[in-house]
């Protein structure tokens, strides 16, 4: 007899309710392991894509740089150095508005990624665009 009492217990719905809530919540933790599980992988691609992008600048390929640059922030891997790059990119090419808006667009990503603490290298990225705007008014004029 007790034992037909806890089944009955198990499948009231005060009990289904809670068997349900936990149903909910172990499914919004594993969404959440595997949206960390993606993005790691998406940086370690990224990371893998900016050092061939690196090794592409150093040898002046820089089409092939900015291709590899562009794919690695494609896959959400943003760092200031690589950045700089590719910002030296456009300005070797005195394409001052996609260094402006690559540089924006990238200071925004490291200032909002509460995971790293870019500090100094942070303040170059600055300068570089603040230098950039300057040179992509002077175009403008």
């Amino acid at each position: 007899m007790n034992f037909i009492k806890k089944i009955k217990d198990l499948t009231s719905s005060s009990k289904s309710k809670s068997l349900n809530d936990f149903r909910k919540e172990l499914k919004q933790r594993q969404q959440k392991i595997d949206e960390f599980d993606k993005q790691r992988k998406n940086d370690d691609v990224g990371f893998s894509l900016q050092e061939k992008a690196i090794e592409a600048y150093k040898a002046k390929q820089f089409d092939e740089a900015e291709n590899h640059f562009l794919q690695a922030m494609n896959k959400g891997f943003y760092s200031p150095g690589g950045l700089i790059y590719l910002a030296k990119i456009y300005r070797k090419r005195k394409d001052y508005d996609s260094e402006v808006k690559v540089l924006e667009k990238g200071l925004q990503r490291l200032k909002n990624d509460k995971e790293n603490n870019f500090g100094k290298n942070l303040v170059k990225v600055e300068e570089r665009l603040t230098k950039a705007k300057e040179y992509s008014n002077r175009e403008h004029r």
